[in-house]
This record gives C-alpha cells, structure tokens and sequence, in this order.
C-alpha cells in the first residue's frame, strides 16, 4: 500500500507500491533509485495522484530537501516515466476527469505555495496555463479533489482566513468559482459528496 511521505536511504528501499487483486506488491516508484538518480541520499515524496481512469501516476519528489518538489508523471500500465517533468511544483494537485491535464501548485520564491497551474499530458510544461494566483503573502494556496470526483477545490489559507474556489473536473479550463469571498477571521472547508442527502445521510 502506498506510504506517504518516506525518506529514501540507501539500505532501505521504499517507494510507492500497488498490489494486484491476486498478485505480488509492485514497486511503482523506488525512492532509493531515485535519490540515487540524482546524486543525491535524500528522496521525499510529495503528491501521488492516480488518473481517475488509473492510466496514469501523477506523483512527485524533492532530492535537495529544500521543500522543491519535481512533478512527474508515470504510465501505469507500461511503468514507462512520461516525457512530462515540471521542476519547481509543491506537493498537491489534482486531475481533470479526463485523466489528461492535472492542476498543480507552484512556490514562490520564498516557497509559498501562491499559483495554480493546469498541464496537459503531452505538451510543453512552459505553456501551462495559471489558473489562479494568490498575491496576499499572508496565504498559501492547495488542490486537493472533491470525494465526488466532479470538482477540484482550490483553497487559499492564512492563519485565520480561508476562501476557496470550485473548479468543475469535467471542464477545467472554466474559471475558478469563488464558494465564498474571504473575510478576515473566518475559515471554512470545502467538499462535495452528492450521494448525501440534506441531513448528511
């Protein structure tokens, strides 16, 4: 079963691993080869994002443990990496339903998570469209995917203030939509479960 955030050390290889019905454990990403990769000792691993048609891996890594973490995405069905590497990502995302362009969220640099950005698989990572920019220093932005599967939810967060928007995963190009414009000192969360009914059963 996959196991979140790891360090990679030589005399322990780790990594993400998936187990078929009736098979042996897979290793889908070996954080020992990878740090090694990159002439590195430490690997940690950010985001791990199966496609919703579970073609595709998204998933990524930091080998500096400087918090900067590369985006890459994996062919499930080949274990073949994909040509898409985005360098300088933070660690969450989420897809479309589509299965072919995945929201990620991009650092400043003093390494606040302050850009949302949309990557087709197959294109240039320098043409990914922004999506939303957070420019108040005091908040952070994250993407996580609704429980539905029918929205991504982009949340801006400071100390004490929330607002996020809602962006529909069977059109992601459509602007983000605001749940709730922020107000200093009120926070709230987000999600989207369609199978309950009004009293949350």
């Amino acid at each position: 079963a996959p196991t979140g955030n790891e360090k990679a050390a030589p005399q322990a290889p780790t990594g993400n691993e998936k187990v078929a019905p009736e098979g042996p454990e897979e290793v889908l990403v070996d954080l020992v080869a990878v740090a090694e990769a990159a002439g590195s000792s430490y690997a940690d691993l950010g985001l791990t994002e199966p496609s919703p048609d579970g073609r595709v891996l998204a998933w990524s890594v930091d080998v500096s443990g400087g918090e900067v973490f590369e985006l890459r995405f994996l062919d499930l069905a080949t274990g073949a990496a994909l040509p898409d590497v985005i360098p300088v990502t933070y660690y969450t995302g989420a897809w479309d339903a589509s299965g072919t362009t995945f929201l990620y969220t991009v650092p400043d640099a003093a390494m606040r998570p302050w850009q949302v950005r949309a990557h087709v698989l197959g294109t240039d990572p320098a043409l990914d469209r922004l999506v939303l920019q957070e420019d108040d220093e005091r908040f952070e932005v994250t993407i996580v995917g609704s429980r539905s599967g029918e929205w991504i939810v982009l949340e801006s967060r400071s100390r004490d203030t929330t607002e996020a928007w809602l962006v529909p995963t069977a059109d992601v190009t459509m602007a983000p939509r605001s749940v709730w414009a922020r107000r200093d000192g009120v926070e709230y969360a987000v999600d989207h479960a369609p199978w309950l009914d009004a009293a949350g059963r």
